[in-house]
């Protein structure tokens, strides 16, 4: 995943990349690019790269998307379909364990309206499943089932999976899903790489891996130690130095890493 294209000289050499969605419209839904090139240029990608717009944020951006209203919405869409945006995951709106448990459910509603409005427009989108409970996910397994259009669901374990036991707990639930969905989804994964194993004999997974660039951007450099495991070490730049050389090899390393741990990866970088 990029953030930015500062400190690049060139483009990125990938095929596909995320981005955060919010980087794409402003307060009144207008698009903050007018062309897939000055995208190109501010990310530092090139022009024909597939792009997926990733949902998941802090609360105030994403309920900057809500506070568009459907209007807005609608014309931030219809901006991503002229730029040829491959996919959006739907923003991850939050449920919280010191609210009432209403505010749970219309967060749940809110995704789905926010899902369907994107799909509506002919815009490819992940339903992000956001669920704290096993009634949750039986929620939204009642809902896919009802709903033939969802053909991909989004999940980030960054939040609610700080725990070993919390993370296998939503896994399962996951698993859950797609053994009474009637039918093979994808799945867009942010965080959970303990999981994915797991997961990858039930969807068909997308994982946004953001540490190659972050990692960059700390200075930081990518290799496997001997037990197979990802790590970084410090490699210092020179002043005004770009870190072209140092991203290419972070997203070479972990390409290499996810292909040996799963061969049927799919990264975005």
């Amino acid at each position: 995943m990029l953030f930015h294209g500062s400190a690049l000289a060139a483009p990125v050499p990938v095929s596909a990349v995320a981005v955060p969605l919010y980087r794409f419209f402003n307060r009144f839904a207008d698009c903050r690019f007018d062309t897939r090139e000055s995208i190109a240029e501010i990310f530092k990608i090139d022009p024909g790269t597939d792009i997926l717009l990733s949902g998941v944020a802090q609360d105030k951006e994403v309920e900057g998307w809500w506070r568009l209203e459907r209007r807005g919405r609608l014309k931030a869409v219809a901006n991503f379909r002229r730029l040829g945006v491959s996919m959006v995951t739907v923003p991850n709106f939050s449920l919280m364990v010191d609210r009432p448990r209403w505010d749970d459910l219309h967060a749940m509603r809110r995704i789905a309206i926010c899902f369907h409005e994107i799909v509506s427009e002919g815009q490819p989108a992940a339903l992000h499943v956001n669920g704290r409970t096993e009634c949750d996910f039986m929620r939204w397994t009642d809902y896919i089932v009802a709903h033939p259009e969802v053909t991909h669901i989004a999940y980030e374990f960054t939040t609610c999976g700080k725990t070993p036991n919390r993370m296998m707990q939503h896994a399962a639930w996951l698993i859950d899903l797609a053994q009474n969905v009637g039918r093979r989804l994808g799945l867009v994964l942010r965080g959970g790489l303990p999981v994915v194993g797991l997961l990858a004999d039930y969807y068909d997974i997308i994982f946004i891996d953001t540490s190659p660039f972050e990692k960059a951007q700390h200075r930081e450099v990518a290799w496997v130690d001997n037990e197979g495991q990802r790590r970084w070490k410090k490699q210092m730049t020179t002043a005004n130095e770009r870190l072209d050389a140092l991203l290419a090899a972070n997203i070479c390393v972990s390409r290499d890493w996810f292909e040996t741990l799963l061969p049927k990866f799919k990264l975005a970088a």
